[in-house]
């Protein structure tokens, strides 16, 4: 045996033994079997689908008014810095209703005339006039988002949250999710997951990551009333509803600000199964003596529907908006031990001055203060000079950074910050699960928040029985087209067919080892793939021995019919699988689902055979024929 021959023989031993050992973890199953040394260096896995493993099927809604709410509350702040330009004494509102309002109230009804067509000509196909309240109808000019701009939001809002909800699905490391439209709903699939991933993985894919900043309004007339109201009703005292009250100062100017919140604590009662069944906590499981169900009803919705029930009195003008901020208990201890649950209000200017569109980068720190997790997130270049502009108009004011409608905090504006940094301070968990929340946070932020709220319509889980089936018909359609095409090598090509044969056993091993190294999820069409490239590499050897049978007939030597047959044969051999190779590629980027599983096994078999028919096989038949002593040797083929 030649040096060449032996080196080309060593390298097909390593990479056969390589792909053996990629191989382990998946027939094992346990990794915990396995040495912890191998463990740490092959712990990579073949991944199988939904349909071959089961796995989550979920379908979530969508709140596409928001976006279109959003959007009004962004044109209110375009148009409130036109009119200062234009030096116009107006107001801007965005009412709740109609949806996508925005009102311009004029201090002087003599300029009304100037908010004409050529003012709202930057608006045009965003904007529509309509008619106002008549008790606005003398000072004002009313707009809304118009229809046709409306479902264009809707149409991008969808769109982008179904790319958000990909790249959160795959920064988790959820490999092949399937995220398609529904109607006006988006169902997500989740191959694999065990039981304690699912609640982590769904927090993650429907948090909706809006980081919003707006500006308290503090010891505001309402707010007292409603303190009155409150302090002296019976029903709020039995539902746990206080009044509490809070001072600070600026520390420059000393001026002293008040402001006056409600606070409730999360209640533990016991409901029928009706009542159940509106909090979400049905549970046949939970059933107690008198058919009632045990709830916790959060004290942020105590509040909510208490003052929901005082009707126009306890509701907060088209300006004014409700938040909720979940407060810790002073007592470390009883923190660690069970934490108890209190909420507070904050009485905001309903526009979000600024929100997370403006954040160009998120990263997990640590508060050396208090020790905690925190996110630092940067703004870019507007968001950094309208958080500057915000600060530089609100000293002294408190500015609430609000994260998925829930108020992480409200610090005191007391200086303007100009260097376009913020902090988000996860601070209401043990450290361990605190870490695991900020890198979330990190990873969310990072891909973007969803441009609308998802609320989750239905959940299931796809049974195992499913996906046994298919893969035992799987591996039946397999076997037999494995077993036709070695018994047809054989018949026709004899001992050279035994040479294919293993070429496409060899072909196999390595597409299921490349799998695993790149963690490839293998889907039912994935299998059909498989099952095509090995009709491929008998296609392909079947083109070289019918050149090397031409060669023989021609009078050459085995050895030169082998080495004619192999080299011209092989530019027809590649350009097919060069062709089938753009296909693949083609599918695999503009397919989804099974269409990109076919694709992903296509072009891995597309490879391994060109590999293993023409170098491997020409390499077993440099052996075989180097066996002849003579040159007249024949050659079963």
């Amino acid at each position: 045996m030649d040096r060449a021959l032996r080196w080309k023989t060593y390298t097909l031993a390593a990479l056969i033994l390589l792909a053996a050992v990629y191989l382990v973890p998946s027939a094992s199953g346990d990794l915990s079997r396995l040495p912890t040394w191998f463990s740490k260096l092959f712990s990579k896995k073949v991944q199988l689908g939904l349909d071959l493993q089961g796995g989550l099927h979920i379908v979530y809604g969508l709140d596409l008014d928001k976006a279109v709410d959003d959007k009004a509350g962004e044109l209110k702040r375009d148009i409130e810095s036109k009119l200062a330009e234009q030096k116009l004494v107006a107001t801007v509102e965005a009412p709740r209703t109609p949806l996508g309002a925005v009102f311009i109230v004029l201090a002087n009804a003599a300029d009304k005339g100037k908010i004409d067509a050529k003012f709202l000509d930057d608006y045009d196909e965003v904007l529509e006039t309509i008619d106002c309240p008549p008790a606005k109808k003398a000072m004002s000019v009313c707009t809304r988002v118009s229809s046709n701009y409306a479902d264009r939001i809707k149409e991008s809002a969808q769109a982008q949250a179904i790319i958000t909800i990909k790249d959160r699905a795959d920064r988790d490391g959820v490999r092949e999710p399937t995220i398609i439209k529904k109607g006006e709903d988006i169902v997500v699939e989740l191959p694999g997951l065990n039981e304690q991933d699912i609640e982590r993985i769904k927090h993650v894919i429907d948090r909706t990551a809006q980081l919003e900043f707006k500006i308290v309004d503090d010891n505001s007339p309402f707010m007292q009333k409603l303190a009155t109201k409150v302090t002296a009703d019976p029903v709020a005292k039995d539902k746990g509803i206080s009044v509490d009250y809070d001072s600070w100062s600026n520390d420059e100017t000393g001026q002293r600000h008040t402001d006056v919140f409600l606070t409730a604590k999360d209640r533990k009662v016991f409901l029928a199964r009706d009542e159940a069944e509106k909090y979400g906590c049905y549970r046949k499981d939970k059933e107690a003596p008198g058919g009632k169900y045990e709830c916790t009803i959060r004290g942020r919705r105590v509040i909510q529907e208490y003052v929901a029930a005082l009707g126009p009195d306890g509701q907060p003008d088209d300006q004014h908006q409700f938040g909720f901020e979940e407060l810790a208990p002073n007592d470390p201890a009883k923190m660690a031990k069970a934490p108890e649950k209190t909420w507070r209000t904050y009485y905001l200017f309903r526009t979000a001055e600024l929100t997370g569109t403006a954040v160009s980068s998120a990263d997990k720190s640590w508060d050396q203060t208090t020790n905690r997790p925190e996110v630092i997130v940067q703004f870019n270049r507007f968001g950094a000079r309208r958080f500057g502009d915000l600060t530089s108009k609100n000293v002294g004011e408190k500015m609430a950074v609000i994260l998925d409608d829930v108020i992480n905090s409200a610090p005191t504006i007391q200086q303007a910050i100009l260097g376009g940094r913020s902090s988000i301070t996860m601070g209401r968990a043990e450290p361990q699960i605190a870490d695991r929340e900020a890198q979330d946070l990190v990873n969310v932020l990072r891909t973007g928040a969803l441009p609308v709220p998802l609320r989750e319509m239905s959940s299931s889980r796809v049974g195992p029985m499913l996906g046994q089936d298919a893969i035992d018909k799987a591996k039946l359609s397999m076997g037999l087209g494995a077993l036709a095409v070695v018994l047809m090598m054989l018949w026709f090509y004899r001992f050279s067919g035994v040479i294919a044969n293993v070429a496409m056993v060899l072909n196999i091993l390595f597409q299921v080892a490349i799998m695993a190294a790149i963690q490839t999820t293998l889907t039912l069409p994935g299998i059909a793939g498989l099952v095509l490239t090995i009709g491929m590499a008998v296609d392909s050897n079947i083109i070289i021995y019918e050149r090397i049978r031409e060669e023989l007939r021609a009078g050459k030597s085995v050895r030169g019919a082998v080495d004619a047959g192999f080299s011209r044969a092989f530019w027809t051999v590649f350009d097919a699988h060069v062709t089938n190779f753009v296909a693949g590629f083609v599918l695999m980027e503009y397919g989804t689902g099974p269409i990109r599983g076919f694709a992903v096994m296509l072009l891995i078999g597309v490879v391994c055979n060109l590999f293993t028919s023409t170098w491997v096989s020409r390499l077993m038949f440099e052996h075989y024929v180097g066996r002849k002593k003579t040159a007249t040797a024949t050659i079963s083929i």
